[in-house]
């Protein structure tokens, strides 16, 4: 399977845990700002293309970096500071990607994550992914 390389574009938001809620006797959490992740979701499989769904079987490598816009008062700091979580930003997206990019975000062996300034392309993500 190839690599996927694509950008996603939007401002990245973390996904919060919010409450938790009990379905028959197992508990939930409940995802707050969600709406972020599954405008991600829509661009991958719109840019993936036509299946197969899930894309990867096997173990993969996921290398992901999100652009946030520059305050408009500028800065000189060399990367945003800004109180978004790396793992909060992640959470949403790995698992809206199941069954589009692979059958569980278990498959992932290795993760890295940046934040950085917007460039050319605005703010968004970066998302490599790549079989092991």
């Amino acid at each position: 399977m190839p690599m996927v390389d694509v950008f996603l574009k939007g401002h990245p938001r973390s996904t919060q845990t919010g409450t938790i809620a009990k379905v028959r006797g197992r508990l939930f959490p409940l995802r707050m700002n969600t709406a972020w992740s599954r405008s991600c979701a829509v661009q991958m499989k719109s840019l993936l293309g036509a299946g197969p769904f899930p894309r990867f079987s096997e173990p993969v490598w996921v290398y992901l970096i999100f652009y946030f816009p520059r305050p408009k008062k500028g800065t000189s700091a060399p990367y945003p500071r800004r109180r978004l979580d790396v793992d909060n930003l992640v959470k949403g997206l790995l698992d809206g990607w199941r069954e589009i990019l692979w059958q569980d975000d278990s498959q992932i062996i290795e993760l890295t994550v940046r934040k950085a300034w917007e460039g050319r392309e605005g703010p968004g993500v970066r998302v490599q992914i790549d079989p092991l």
